[in-house]
């Protein structure tokens, strides 16, 4: 959930990085195409399904 309500702050991909594994990891290991950012993008995705289907749960759907 770090990463969603870090894009919830407004806060960059890269930054949700140094959230999740500290800025000297995201130093060494953070590339646009790297591993670091397609985990960020994934850990958004599953928050918001899992939102999502919290959501319908609740409204009975």
């Amino acid at each position: 959930m770090l990463a969603l309500e870090g894009e919830a702050e407004g806060l960059t991909q890269r930054q949700i990085a140094v959230r999740l594994w500290g800025p000297e990891r995201v130093e060494e290991d953070y590339y646009a195409d790297g591993w670091m950012h397609s985990r960020v993008k994934r850990r958004r995705s599953r928050a918001k399904a899992i939102l999502k289907q919290y959501r319908d749960m609740a409204v009975g759907r």
